[in-house]
């Protein structure tokens, strides 16, 4: 059935210039109350008794297309409150109201899109509703909502059996990893411990660019103690061998890799910085030993979203990398 209007006056247009460089996105004008907004009916064969994960992109503007800052602490319809997404069941001649409050509770930024992102558990009560519409209202009148990539899906149970996905390089792809800040990733001959391959972090501009790969927070034990291992060596912007020193400080021209973890919350984002803990001496001409050591505390598994990065040399030094594991210790086992 796709997208349509809660109110008469308001309307719903294709804007150009969406989200991560997408050619377009949705456009709800014509706003006369907090209440309108664009909305979607579900079909109820698609639901099942599970817990669903809604998430779109949005942000706002006025009607002379000027972006709109909103204050996720706002009351509900006060003029600078936030979009808010609900669904309404009709349930034997009444109507249920659930919402969905974003748990992305980061402050609002004006001139890009902005994530929304929300859990809801499907009951067995409600799967026997008649009807179900997806609302997404809230902002104050005169207030366009502009929204895009909106997805409503079932959430996956994790395959929790490695903690890194594609580990090695010997399967030719680069799949599981992702760049972070800038570079490019890719396969190279000559891998660890005599292996064909290994993953290449080329081309890189900052200190703060390396590999980084999701981290599923629903298969760490709360407490136990992980171990992060990967074989690495470093290159120069010329391809020769880069030597770095484990002593250097942040930031200089000889510093060596460190493991990131990055957690983004529902109000901060927290980074767990940390350190080789192999005492050797770094050899350039060969893959070194890189040992860190981090707890799956409360804290670091209260994040919506995780992931790992390689990161430290210096700008256009070349991270070469391969058989990456995190494991728990046998202790917690």
């Amino acid at each position: 059935m796709g997208w349509s209007v809660t109110s008469s006056g308001e309307y719903i247009n294709i804007g150009h210039g969406g989200e991560d460089n997408a050619d377009m996105f949705f456009e709800n004008a014509g706003r006369t109350s907090y209440d309108s907004g664009p909305k979607y009916v579900i079909d109820m064969a698609c639901f099942v008794n599970n817990v669903y994960e809604f998430e779109a992109k949005i942000k706002l503007v006025s009607k002379e297309g000027i972006p709109f800052i909103c204050d996720m602490d706002a009351a509900r319809k006060d003029r600078l409150s936030c979009p808010l997404v609900s669904i309404e069941f009709a349930i034997g001649g009444d109507k249920q109201v659930f919402e969905l409050d974003n748990m992305i509770a980061t402050k609002w930024i004006t001139n890009r899109f902005n994530r929304y992102y929300s859990k809801f558990t499907m009951t067995e009560e409600l799967s026997a509703a008649e009807s179900a519409v997806l609302f997404i209202d809230g902002a104050a009148p005169d207030i366009s909502i502009l929204f895009d990539e909106v997805t409503f899906n079932q959430h996956k149970i994790p395959d929790c059996s490695s903690l890194v996905t594609n580990e090695g390089a010997e399967n030719g792809g680069i799949a599981s990893w992702n760049v972070f800040f800038s570079g490019n990733l890719k396969i190279a001959e000559g891998g660890a411990n005599g292996s064909e391959h290994a993953f290449v972090h080329d081309g890189r501009t900052s200190y703060t660019s390396g590999p980084k790969q999701n981290i599923d927070a629903e298969c760490l034990v709360e407490g136990a103690e992980y171990s992060f291992k990967a074989k690495v060596k470093l290159e120069d912007e010329n391809g020769k061998p880069f030597f770095c020193n484990k002593e250097a400080e942040w930031k200089s021209g000889f510093h060596c890799i460190i493991l990131s973890i990055k957690v983004s919350g529902a109000s901060e984002t927290k980074i767990l910085n940390l350190a080789n803990e192999n005492p050797s001496l770094w050899r350039e001409t060969e893959f070194n030993d890189f040992y860190a050591v981090f707890t799956a505390t409360k804290e670091l598994l209260a994040g919506i979203d995780m992931f790992f990065m390689l990161r430290g040399p210096r700008a256009g030094v070349s991270i070469i990398f391969d058989e990456v594991s995190i494991e728990i210790s046998e202790a917690a086992l």
